[in-house]
């Protein structure tokens, strides 16, 4: 980002879980005026039925 300049806002905490794995996101500003975007995609080892998934 240019000197001087500041975000006016960013976007609020993501964290969603289902048995499938997970999503979180997250955006912060630094110290020294930068921006720091985080994501997280965990997705655990498994094998699941047809039937657990939304039709």
């Amino acid at each position: 980002m240019p000197a001087g300049y500041k975000p006016e806002a960013v976007p609020a905490p993501v964290q969603l879980r289902t048995a499938f794995g997970g999503y979180e996101a997250q955006t912060q500003v630094l110290p020294d005026g930068s921006v720091q975007y985080t994501r997280r995609l965990p997705m655990p080892a498994g094998r699941f039925e047809a039937k657990e998934y939304e039709a």
